[in-house]
């Protein structure tokens, strides 16, 4: 007689296991998150567990929708109006061209960083400037995007994810 046998299968890769310690370790040292997603398709581009591990954290989050000018416009800004309506802020962009949507970033992220500050000022601390952790999924052109914010070239770009 045979006997069945019961087992549970986890599957979680070792780079993913590896990226979530890594998150957490740096989530616990920076006061803004900024989530760089896909336009032309936010809910496939974003991690299931950003928004709820950087919410548990009461940390800021800044949503970029990158891409913006591949993406279907209606279809975009109903994305928008929704991540909003959920208490994250929004910047529409394409990296590689929108000086402009640059620029809100930045402000978006000084913004979301003052909540920080007042609390360091509240405990009679100083304030420092707000350590911001920009992440997503390959092929968001987070690279890009830090490259253009910065106005210089700090990290590398290739036409292959992971460079």
């Amino acid at each position: 007689m045979i006997q069945q046998q019961s087992f549970e299968l986890h599957w979680y890769p070792g780079h993913m296991a590896k990226w979530d310690r890594e998150f957490n370790q740096h989530l616990q040292r920076v006061d803004v998150v900024v989530e760089v997603l896909d336009a032309r398709m936010p809910g496939m581009s974003r991690h299931t567990e950003i928004r709820s591990r950087v919410e548990h954290r009461e940390k800021p989050l800044v949503t970029v929708l990158n891409k913006e000018d591949l993406a279907d416009v209606k279809i975009l800004t109903e994305w928008k109006k929704t991540l909003e309506a959920q208490g994250e802020h929004v910047i529409l962009l394409d990296a590689q061209r929108a000086t402009q949507a640059k620029k809100d970033l930045i402000q978006a992220i000084i913004q979301a960083g003052q909540v920080a500050q007042a609390r360091w000022v509240a405990k009679g601390e100083k304030p420092r400037p707000i350590r911001t952790m920009i992440m997503g999924m390959p092929n968001v052109v987070k690279s890009s995007l830090i490259n253009g914010s910065m106005g210089n070239k700090k990290v590398h770009t290739g036409h292959k994810a992971g460079v």
